[in-house]
């Protein structure tokens, strides 16, 4: 309990939660893995929103041709 204390005091996430746009949630850095103090961040409703859209575009990829897959690297 005091990690996610600890969490709420350096983002402000009590203070700037709730259901509008710019509101605060709580993410998944990974969504494949829980919950931890090591695997959260704070992100806006609709940065959160945005970022839940890409992560199942990504999941949902498939290789095809001579399409190479996305580099998570430098993108240039």
């Amino acid at each position: 309990m005091s990690q996610f204390r600890v969490f709420c005091e350096k983002t402000g996430y009590i203070l700037n939660k709730g259901k509008t746009a710019e509101s605060l949630t709580v993410d998944r850095i990974d969504a494949a893995l829980g919950y931890s103090a090591t695997n959260i961040q704070a992100l806006t409703q609709t940065d959160n929103g945005r970022k839940s859209h890409v992560d199942r575009k990504l999941a949902s990829w498939k290789p095809t041709g001579s399409i190479d897959p996305p580099d998570e690297g430098d993108p240039f």
